[in-house]
């Protein structure tokens, strides 16, 4: 008799157990959130260009950009978190779109004349972040975050004022400037008004956040940028060749404020 209780009971303990586990396993799949969130973006970094005429030896040349300053933007994003089985680990994949750019004054020199160009410069970039979070407390309200990013251009513009003075008449003229943007990487022969960047910009996050509850939190993320997204080309018009190069590369700020979707 009291083998079988014994039985009884140890079966019993198992079906417990397995209850309990499958009870884990739904719960751990019931914490997958989704969320959304959006911020502010202060971008920084450099822009230069210059353009080289092969045939006649001459060369426009740039002086080092006498400043490249920060420009605010913005950021959209869709979010995930998948936790791990270690409950302070969880995965962090998000798409994004962030607008973000810079200003920086470039002066041309050729003989006779000197032109000034400040360029207000605004690119758009659908941005896919892999990340992974790591909670600091067991409430799980503080978290670090690392995340490698991939940015593809996606817009933006650019516009300015330019100052030229020629030194024979002792005279500035001045006007505005307006270019558009294309992500094509190849500068063209026509003028056809634009700025030519590479398409792809890759990149490294480092997150701190909060949740101030299961539905509202915000992050201070700074985002990386790796890779120059201006091309160097040759272009050809009629018996001229010039070869264009430069840099462009950014880096941004953000504080972002997100709600969870349940």
């Amino acid at each position: 008799m009291k083998k079988t209780l014994l039985l009884l009971a140890l079966l019993a303990g198992q079906k417990l157990n397995a209850q309990e586990v499958k009870k884990q396993v739904l719960n751990n799949k019931d914490k997958t959130i989704f969320s959304s969130n959006i911020g502010l973006t202060n971008a920084s970094g450099s822009f230069d260009l210059k353009q080289v005429d092969i045939n006649q030896s001459s060369t426009f040349t740039t002086s080092p950009a006498t400043s490249n300053t920060s420009r605010y933007g913005f950021k959209i994003a869709a979010a995930a978190e998948l936790p791990f089985k270690n409950k302070h680990w969880s995965f962090n994949p998000e798409l994004a779109l962030v607008s973000k750019g810079l200003e920086s004054t470039l002066t041309f020199n050729e003989t006779g004349s000197s032109t000034t160009n400040i360029y207000k410069i605004k690119t758009n970039f659908i941005e896919a972040s892999f990340g992974l979070n790591y909670y600091l407390d067991q409430n799980k309200k503080l978290f670090v975050g690392f995340a490698p990013t991939i940015s593809i251009g996606a817009g933006g513009g650019v516009k300015g004022t330019s100052s030229t003075y020629d030194s024979s008449s002792q005279e500035t003229l001045s006007g505005p400037i307006s270019f558009g943007i294309k992500y094509d990487g190849q500068w063209s022969a026509n003028n056809d008004n634009m700025f030519h960047f590479k398409s792809i910009h890759f990149g490294s996050s480092f997150t701190v956040g909060y949740k101030f509850s299961d539905l509202i939190y915000s992050k201070l993320l700074y985002n990386v940028g790796f890779n120059n997204l201006f091309p160097t080309n040759t272009i050809t018009q009629g018996f001229n060749s010039s070869t264009i190069s430069g840099t462009f590369n950014t880096s941004y700020l953000s504080l972002s404020v997100g709600v969870a979707i349940k």
